[in-house]
């Protein structure tokens, strides 16, 4: 226990030392790879569940980037969103608040502020692996969600050349500190077995950030057969979740 609070001060730490709106900044970026990074995530998530007129909780929002542009693509969807960083949620209250159907909350993704039974959806991308108690945090997404409820979610693949890529950008890149952030190293096998063990049947699982977004560099054309089959032996750097609520 005394370990865990410390790694979840030391990422606080770590995340306020980061201009707020960081994550916006990423999705909106004027680098094609980076930007396309953030919003291939988004259409999968979007390719695999139906948001209208659903309650959705988004934890870990950061500054909203991932947010606010799930609500322009689904305007009917009323989206509560979650970060621990006051300045991150600050600086998208501001920005939001005359977006209607979009709320921001401080809070925890360990302790949701929310009563159960509560939301259709939960998204959880690029969190689970930044938390030191993410079974809690799994139990507190089957607490919210309804019955027959869904969550998406995402962590980096540490059975891909994720580590490679996380050693590059935080030697050479604009980064969080990836090796220090990402505290959970998330295989396919663990991975489906803690969802599975949280109380959730699998719908789809694969990996998403394989060749296309860094063919993007170059070219509007990639080889989708390779990328196919990097996501079916789940080689790619992400591992894509959407799971039911048992």
């Amino acid at each position: 226990m005394k370990k865990n609070i410390k790694i979840k001060k030391d990422l606080m730490k770590i995340y306020y030392s980061q201009p707020p709106d960081i994550d916006t900044k990423a999705v909106e970026s004027t680098l094609r790879v980076q930007r396309e990074w953030h919003r291939e995530k988004l259409e999968n998530v979007i390719s695999k569940l139906n948001f209208e007129g659903k309650k959705i909780l988004d934890l870990a929002c950061g500054s909203g980037g991932i947010t606010r542009y799930l609500k322009k693509t689904v305007p009917s969807a009323n989206i509560y969103a979650v970060d621990f960083n006051v300045n991150a949620i600050s600086y998208a209250k501001k920005k939001d608040r005359a977006i209607k159907g979009l709320k921001y909350f401080v809070g925890d993704a360990q302790k949701i502020p929310f009563r159960s039974n509560f939301f259709d959806v939960v998204i959880g991308l690029d969190m689970l692996d930044h938390l030191p108690d993410y079974r809690t945090s799994l139990s507190e997404i089957n607490r919210v969600l309804k019955k027959n409820g869904e969550i998406v979610l995402t962590v980096e693949n540490h059975h891909s050349l994720w580590p490679l890529v996380e050693f590059f950008w935080d030697h050479f890149g604009y980064s969080r500190d990836y090796s220090h952030v990402h505290v959970v190293h998330f295989t396919p096998k663990m991975f489906r077995e803690v969802i599975e063990n949280s109380g959730f049947f699998i719908k789809n699982f694969y990996t998403i950030h394989n060749i296309n977004t860094f063919f993007n560099l170059i070219s509007d054309h990639y080889p989708k057969n390779i990328n196919s089959f990097m996501s079916r032996k789940l080689l790619g750097l992400t591992l894509f979740c959407h799971a039911i609520k048992t």
